[in-house]
């Protein structure tokens, strides 16, 4: 069973998960969207199972500081997409993947029945 997890090594959310896939011995690689931004046919696919506001982290830093012509290329998937590649750090995180499939955020109930075979 491979196993990833998206988001940034800072983040406090992606630490707890992280924590928590070691202690209940989950082999996970760790991708960093600041050393390694997610390409666009990954968000497609991801696209495919979740709407594009679970996606997208409208809290954070980053949103705050877009300008308002640019929180409207978040209307079409396909320029949202672009952005997401231009700066990551909108995409809420942890994102989780396991055989393709995807769970946004961090929750130990969640990724216990979500990782359970």
């Amino acid at each position: 069973m491979s196993i990833q997890l998206y988001g940034i090594s800072n983040c406090s959310s992606v630490q707890k998960a992280k924590i928590w896939l070691n202690q209940n011995q989950y082999d996970f690689v760790f991708i960093d969207y600041k050393k390694q931004a997610p390409t666009s046919q990954l968000l497609e696919r991801w696209l495919e199972q979740v709407p594009l506001d679970q996606l997208v982290n409208r809290q954070g830093t980053t949103w705050k500081q877009l300008s308002d012509d640019e929180k409207l290329q978040f209307e079409q998937s396909s320029q949202a997409i672009l952005m997401l590649i231009a700066k990551p750090t909108l995409l809420k995180r942890p994102t989780l993947v396991k055989n393709n499939q995807i769970l946004v955020g961090f929750h130990a109930t969640k990724y216990l029945s979500f990782l359970s075979p």
